[in-house]
C-alpha cells in the first residue's frame, strides 16, 4: 500500500519520500488557488452566519431585555438556548454529512437558520424568541460539522490549518458585522433588523455553494469514484496532482477499511478505537466553554455598563472588541501552519488568564467606589481575553476537531464533539448573568482566571502537534501519550519505571515496552 507523505510547513514542497513505493503528497503549487478561494468564501460562509449569530445578541440583549421585560433568568435563557439546540443537533447535524454529504447539510444548516432568524425577527411573545433561538443554535451546529468537515477535505496537506481556519475567520469577521449593526441600530425597534441582517449571507451562501461539487472525499467513501475524480481535477491543476491526491485518498481509505472505520462497520466500534483524539477533542471543548471567552463576548455589553458607560459608549468598545478579534484571529491564521497549534493554543489560554485577571482587578475596584470613567480597565482586559481566545480556542478548537478525524468519522465524530461541548457552553451562558449578579464581577472574573490556569496545565500535558500530519499519526501520538500516563501512575518511582518494575507490568522489561506504536501495530496485521 502507497501511502502520501505530508508536507511540513505551508506553501513548501512535501517532504521527501524514502519509503518503498511512496508517492509524495501534490505540492501547494499545483493547487488552483482561484477554486480554492472561490470554495473557501462560499463555505466559510457558514462561518459568517454562525458568527453573526452569535455576536448580534451582544447589542441586541439590552433592547429585547426591555421590550419584553425579562428578568435574569429570562435572560440567561435566551441567552443560552442556542447552545441547547447545538448540543441536541450536532448527532443529527454529524449523521447527515456523514450521510448524505457535506454540500446537503449546508443547504440544511440555511434552512434552519432561516426559520430561526424569521421566528426572532417577527417575535410577538417569549416563545417566539426562545424557540428562533433554539432552531439558530442547531443551525449553528450544522454549520460547524459540514463547512468544517468539507474545509478540511478540500485543502491540500500543507495548507490544512490555513484553509479549515477560514471558517474562523470568518466566523469572526460574522461577529464583527453584528456587532457593528448593533452599534448603528440600537434605537428600540433596531433589534428585528439586526437579526434579519444574516439572511442576506444565507441567500448568498445558497447561491455560491450550488456550483460546487461535493467533497470529494466524501465521494471515495462513498463508492463514487469516477465523480471523487472529477471532483479532484476542479482542485489541482494538473492531473499527475490530481492522481496523486486521489492515490493518497485510496491510502487512506484502505487504513479505515482496515481499523473498520467505514460505512457499514458498526460507528461504536469505529469511534471506540478513536477514543485517545475523542478524549483530546472534548477536552478542548469543554475548556473552550469553561474558560469564559465565550461569555465575555456574549456580555460584552454588559459588562462594559456595569462599568458604568452608556450604551453608545459601550456599543463603541464593542466594536473595537471586534476589530481586535478580526486582526488576532488573522494573525493566528497566518502562524497556524508555522508556528504549530501547540504554542498558538497555550499562548492564548495563557493571555486569557492575564485579561481575566484585569477583569477581576477592575471589577474589585468598581465595587469599592473607584469608577472608571473611560472604560480603559474593562476594555483592556476585555481586549486580553477576546485576543488570547482568538489565538487559542477560537480558530484551533474547530481546526483539531477536523484533523483528529479520518473522512469516514470526521462528520460524526465532530458531531460528537459538538454537543458534548455545547451542553458546558449552554451553562456557561446560562449561568453568566445570574452569577454576575449574585458574586459579583470580581468573583466571577476571578473564577474564569483560575479556570483558565488550570485549562492550561491540562493542555500542556494532553495536546500533541498535529500540523501536517495524517489523523493515524496524531492517534498514535496520542495512544503513546497515554500509555506513558497509565505508566508513570503505576509506578512507585522512576527507578522502578526503569526496571520495568510497575504495578500491573511484573516481569515486563522496560525496553520492550517502549516498542513504537505504529511497529506494534504493523506486526499485527501481518
Amino acid at each position: 500500500m502507497r501511502i502520501s507523505q505530508p508536507a511540513t510547513t505551508f506553501g513548501a514542497s512535501p517532504a521527501p519520500c524514502s519509503a518503498p513505493g511512496c508517492s509524495p503528497a501534490p505540492a501547494f503549487a499545483d493547487i488552483n488557488a482561484l477554486f480554492l478561494l472561490y470554495a473557501c468564501a462560499a463555505l466559510g460562509a457558514s462561518g459568517l452566519v454562525f458568527g453573526y449569530d452569535i455576536g448580534v445578541i451582544s447589542g441586541a440583549l439590552p433592547l429585547v431585555r426591555e421590550a419584553f421585560a425579562f428578568d435574569t433568568f429570562e435572560t440567561g435563557l435566551f441567552v443560552a438556548l442556542p447552545g441547547l439546540g447545538a448540543a441536541l443537533g450536532g448527532p443529527f447535524a454529524g449523521l447527515m454529512c456523514d450521510a448524505l454529504g457535506r454540500k446537503r447539510t449546508v443547504f440544511a444548516q440555511n434552512a434552519l437558520v432561516s426559520a430561526g432568524v424569521l421566528l426572532i425577527s417577527l417575535a410577538q411573545r417569549h416563545w417566539h424568541l426562545y424557540v428562533g433561538r433554539f432552531v439558530m443554535g442547531i443551525g449553528g451546529s450544522f454549520a460547524a460539522v459540514a463547512s468544517l468537515a468539507y474545509l478540511c477535505e478540500l485543502a491540500p496537506l500543507s495548507a490544512r490549518g490555513l484553509v479549515t481556519s477560514v471558517f474562523e475567520l470568518l466566523v469572526v469577521l460574522g461577529m464583527l458585522c453584528a456587532w457593528v449593526a448593533d452599534w448603528a441600530l440600537l434605537d428600540s425597534l433596531g433589534w428585528r433588523a439586526m437579526f434579519a441582517l444574516v439572511l442576506v449571507v444565507v441567500a448568498a451562501q445558497i447561491l455560491a455553494v450550488l456550483p460546487l461539487a461535493e467533497s470529494a472525499s466524501w465521494l471515495l467513501v462513498h463508492g463514487e469514484r469516477d465523480e471523487c475524480v472529477r471532483a479532484i481535477r476542479r482542485v489541482y491543476t494538473s492531473a499527475e496532482a490530481a492522481a496523486r491526491e486521489v492515490e493518497r485518498l485510496e491510502a487512506e481509505l484502505a487504513q479505515l477499511r482496515a481499523h473498520a472505520a467505514v460505512p457499514g462497520a458498526r460507528a461504536s466500534d469505529a469511534l471506540r478505537e478513536w477514543r485517545c483524539p475523542l478524549a483530546l477533542g472534548l477536552l478542548l471543548g469543554v475548556c473552550m466553554f469553561l474558560s469564559g471567552g465565550v461569555a465575555l463576548r456574549t456580555y460584552a455589553v454588559e459588562v462594559f455598563r456595569a462599568a458604568g458607560l452608556s450604551a453608545e459608549h459601550a456599543g463603541r468598545l464593542l466594536v473595537c472588541l471586534g476589530v481586535v478579534k478580526v486582526v488576532c484571529t488573522a494573525l493566528a491564521i497566518a502562524l497556524v501552519d508555522t508556528v504549530g497549534r501547540r504554542p498558538l493554543l497555550l499562548t492564548g489560554v495563557a493571555l486569557m488568564t492575564a485579561g481575566f485577571a484585569t477583569l477581576a482587578a477592575s471589577g474589585a475596584a468598581l465595587a469599592a467606589g473607584r469608577r472608571d470613567a473611560d472604560g480603559l480597565g474593562a476594555l483592556f482586559g476585555s481586549a486580553l481575553v477576546i485576543s488570547g481566545y482568538s489565538y487559542s480556542f477560537g480558530p484551533l478548537t474547530w481546526l483539531l476537531w477536523a484533523e483528529l478525524f479520518p473522512t469516514a468519522l470526521r462528520g460524526k465524530a465532530i458531531g460528537i464533539l459538538n454537543t458534548a461541548s455545547w451542553i458546558f457552553g449552554t451553562a456557561a451562558n446560562f449561568v453568566f448573568a445570574p452569577l454576575q449578579e449574585r458574586i459579583g464581577s470580581a468573583r466571577l472574573f476571578c473564577a474564569f482566571a483560575v479556570i483558565n490556569c488550570a485549562s492550561f496545565g491540562l493542555l500542556a500535558a494532553a495536546v500533541v502537534e498535529s500540523s501536517a500530519k495524517f489523523p493515524e499519526q496524531v492517534r498514535e501520538e496520542l495512544e503513546a501519550m497515554a500509555q506513558r500516563g497509565v505508566r508513570a501512575l503505576n509506578c512507585r518511582s522512576p527507578a522502578d519505571a526503569s526496571r520495568g518494575a510497575c504495578i500491573g507490568e511484573p516481569g515486563r522489561a522496560h525496553h520492550a515496552d517502549a516498542m513504537p506504536l505504529a511497529e506494534s501495530r504493523a506486526a499485527r496485521m501481518h
